[in-house]
């Protein structure tokens, strides 16, 4: 009879009890979450991470969202949480990517993230609340895109390169007032303009289906349509109430800019370079947005000694690429418009008002380079008269700059952009209105 061989026994590594050793403080400034919000997220995703047996020491589901907290407030490296907290590095990876999958279950995206559509009071709230920002009636919430920054992914690696020439995701964000993320669209690549992630979203359906009760607003920049829910600003003010509607537009729509950056600067992840596949990116940024949500329902603050990122992660994506709609495509949002000023800001006392801008800070004295409310492409001049020494002055050099601007971003720039070779496929590319990953599809906005 052979001789029985004896195998080695595992040494496993001892793990740290963080949430023994370190304060709510301590906790708060490396995990972004105190002791009773860290549970309180564990209980959430417990079922999910429990493992069915004891065998070979598994991985308590506190541990496993401990690791995932700490990879999204940090971004750094995964051998860190290992050396951290003890479990290997594949170990960690794992539970990551368990975590997240967890976290982004379709029953927890429609609970923490929601817009309010046929929900009168709940609408009527959201309103009264942008109002007190800025005296803008109607407003529901504030819209825009931002860029995730990416590695080159091993497919189609151009569709992922943006107007600043780096790989990223293009990601549509929704806030209220109280910055409670309402809406989230993580699917697309950074090639995609803004309007374009617009046309094909959910949320554009509620509000042509009157799910959303007529009188009622999204703002956003001149990079979307304008339409009578979704109100851009005037490219080209005159006095009067075109520029009031354009200062209260602009002091209302800021808290989108401010969102942004609250997200970014409670979870680093998204403002570093996120060194995974676009479709883990995209759970990533679908986790975050339920996470900030949690944060501002548990009344979180985000830690005082990070780096004041609020303005400075934004302001760094530079101004939007207004788009070349037809004419015929958004002619009643732009008739809408103009009544809606004509209505509610004809005459506004100066209390009324936000305090003015320097002239080099105000973007309503110098209007930017782009389409005119026709729907035309035209080019546009500075804050000067518009007199024929003007016109000659600025038309050869603003021509020039409109032209190479459209042919360097042709392919941003079309709605419907055609690309040779091979399509790409569903998980990475998405479908309609539904985030499609992995084979299963995870609808990311809910009514």
């Amino acid at each position: 009879m052979a001789q029985q061989q004896d195998h080695p026994r595992r040494n496993f590594r001892a793990r740290r009890d963080i949430l023994e050793e370190l304060s709510d403080a301590e906790l708060l400034k490396r995990y972004r979450f105190d002791r009773e919000g860290i549970m309180f997220i564990t209980d959430l995703v417990r079922d999910e991470l429990q493992s069915p047996t004891n065998r070979n020491v598994p991985i308590t589901p506190e541990m496993k969202v401990l690791m995932t907290l700490r990879y999204l407030a940090t971004g750094k490296m995964q051998q860190c949480n290992s050396d951290d907290l003890g479990p290997s590095q594949p170990s960690v990876s794992n539970s990551i990517t368990q975590t997240l999958h967890a976290l982004t279950a379709p029953h927890l995206i429609k609970q923490f993230i929601k817009f309010p559509a046929l929900h009168h009071h709940e609408l009527a709230r959201i309103a009264g609340e942008f109002r007190q920002v800025a005296g803008f009636p109607g407003v529901v919430g504030v819209i825009d895109g931002t860029h995730i920054r990416i590695i080159a992914p091993r497919r189609f690696e151009a569709e992922y390169v943006n107007r600043k020439n780096y790989h990223s995701v293009n990601v549509q964000i929704v806030f209220d007032a109280a910055y409670n993320i309402l809406n989230v669209v993580a699917k697309w690549p950074g090639s995609t303009h803004d309007a374009r992630i617009w046309q094909e979203s959910c949320l554009r359906m509620l509000f042509e289906h009157n799910r959303v009760p007529p009188g009622y607003h999204l703002l956003g920049d001149s990079g979307y349509p304008c339409k009578p829910y979704l109100l851009t600003p005037f490219l080209r003010p005159q006095p009067g109430p075109q520029a009031n509607y354009n200062m209260a537009h602009k002091r209302t729509r800021n808290i989108v800019e401010r969102g942004i950056g609250q997200l970014k600067r409670r979870f680093h992840v998204l403002h570093g370079e996120v060194r995974v596949s676009p479709a883990k990116t995209y759970r990533i940024v679908g986790a975050c947005a339920i996470l900030h949500n949690i944060c501002k329902a548990r009344n979180i603050e985000i830690p005082a000694d990070i780096d004041n990122l609020d303005e400075v992660v934004y302001a760094a994506e530079d101004d939007p690429i207004p788009f070349a709609f037809p004419a015929t495509a958004h002619q009643a949002g732009l008739q809408y418009r103009d009544a809606f000023a004509n209505t509610h800001f004809k005459s506004r006392s100066r209390s009324q008002l936000p305090l003015p801008l320097p002239a080099h800070e105000d973007p309503a004295a110098i209007p930017p380079v782009g389409v005119e409310e026709t729907g035309v492409k035209v080019v546009q001049f500075s804050g000067v008269a518009n007199t024929s020494e003007s016109l000659a002055l600025y038309a050869g050099a603003v021509i020039t700059r409109v032209l190479i601007n459209l042919t360097r971003r042709k392919h941003q720039l079309n709605l419907k952009p055609q690309r040779p070779g091979e399509e790409m496929s569903q998980c990475e590319r998405g479908s309609g209105s539904v985030m499609v990953c992995e084979g299963k599809s995870q609808e990311w906005q809910y009514e």
